[in-house]
């Protein structure tokens, strides 16, 4: 794929990593690990905004903390009209259960992520989504997340970092918010690096209640991470899926592949569920003949590995709402 990607310096790409481990960081924060003043780590940021290289800034939140559970739908569209297909990705991007929707390519076309708190209330969102566009859907496959993993961009360094973060949705425990906590939520999901200023005025409660809230927000593990939302293609990068199908294995053959997934500085996201594939880690690749390499590299390696399926994500209809948002 012939891509026009944005040139970026050093400087710019350990920024972007900053960002991405804790978008919630000052510019002098930022200055001090990047050796720039704030002034310049400022600018930079704002030129990052404008060229289209960071398109926002995002909460994650562990929705299972709140008693909702995320289901993932794989869509393959069938007789579907272009007119029909914007209606129904309009359709869902408009649910605020909804937290995601993708157009893919390869074995599906659409696929999303959906939060509820009863299987109930899931398959009348499906009953809803069928009356609606059935004749339009060829098949349909859903998975329930039990545990998400997300990895921050190590690759943007150029570094070996030993010691890669990341985050773990899929809380076993439950946690309740009042109406204000909820309030909060719904400013930093929608806007990571919102002022707290801002949010209190919103509010009309004052600056240091907010910042409090937050913190325990955060030592309570319902909000896990504020993190930078990047434009891949003006980064020249690619975003894939692989599905792959494995044989009978041992807990320490997947506690292996999982080590592999978390050193590997291109794995983005890893997601074990019920349904779907065995295993379905999603990279951020130059292009497809570095993802084929990787997956060679993880044949090599595990040996229980059957077969695998590619997705790749190539337009984003909806994405980083980690709750729904009414």
């Amino acid at each position: 794929m012939s891509r026009k990607s944005i040139k970026l310096d050093k400087k710019d790409y350990r920024i972007l990593y900053e960002l991405d481990v804790d978008a919630r960081s000052s510019y002098s924060q930022i200055g001090r690990n990047v050796g720039l003043d704030k002034n310049s780590v400022r600018y930079r940021v704002n030129r990052l905004e404008e060229l289209g290289v960071i398109t926002g800034y995002f909460t994650e939140v562990d929705m299972y903390k709140l008693g909702f559970t995320l289901y993932r739908v794989y869509l393959r569209l069938e007789n579907s009209s272009v007119q029909t297909e914007k209606e129904l990705i309009s359709f869902l991007t408009a649910n605020p259960n909804v937290g995601w929707v993708f157009s893919v390519s390869g074995k599906y076309d659409l696929v999303l992520g959906a939060y509820f708190k009863s299987g109930n209330e899931f398959k009348a969102f499906e009953r809803e989504v069928l009356n609606s566009f059935g004749l339009s859907i060829g098949s349909k496959d859903i998975s329930i997340f039990t545990t998400m993993y997300q990895f921050r961009r190590t690759f943007l360094t150029g570094e070996n970092i030993k010691k890669r973060p990341y985050v773990t949705i899929g809380a076993t425990t439950q946690e309740s918010i009042d109406k204000v906590d909820s309030e909060i939520l719904k400013d930093l999901i929608r806007d990571g690096r919102k002022a707290v200023y801002k949010i209190a005025n919103r509010l009309g409660i004052g600056a240091h209640i907010v910042s409090y809230r937050i913190k325990r927000l955060v030592e309570r593990k319902i909000i896990l991470g504020f993190r930078v939302m990047l434009n891949n293609d003006a980064m020249g990068l690619e975003w894939y899926k692989v599905g792959f199908r494995l044989k009978n294995s041992k807990p320490s053959d997947r506690d292996m592949l999982l080590r592999y997934l978390i050193e590997n500085p291109y794995t983005m996201y890893h997601n074990e569920t019920i349904g779907g594939y065995d295993t379905d880690p999603e990279f951020i690749v130059k292009d497809i003949h570095h993802l084929r390499n990787i997956i060679e590299e993880m044949r090599m390696k595990f040996s229980n590995i059957k077969d695998f399926d590619i997705l790749m994500y190539y337009k984003t209809h909806k994405t980083f709402t980690w709750l729904p948002l009414e």
